[in-house]
């Protein structure tokens, strides 16, 4: 009996030990993935910028308007 309880608990804590090395593995990932879009949003944002700066006084800047069809 308590042979089987201790087998249980070493399965359990197996199990959870598993399960908590695959989601620390996720979440690397997850955070490599931010840290990938957080560059490519700055670098849209830099971009942006400079087109504005460049841009000649009077003219006007592409603007995102829906197609004419809508």
């Amino acid at each position: 009996m308590v042979e089987n309880r201790l087998t249980d608990v070493e399965s359990t804590i197996a199990f959870q030990e598993k399960t908590i090395g695959e989601l620390s593995d996720v979440i690397c990932r997850q955070q490599e993935e931010i840290d990938l879009l957080k560059a490519q949003v700055k670098n849209i944002i830099e971009r942006m910028a400079h087109d504005e700066e460049e841009a000649l006084p009077g003219e006007a800047l592409p603007t995102l308007e829906p197609p004419p069809h809508y």
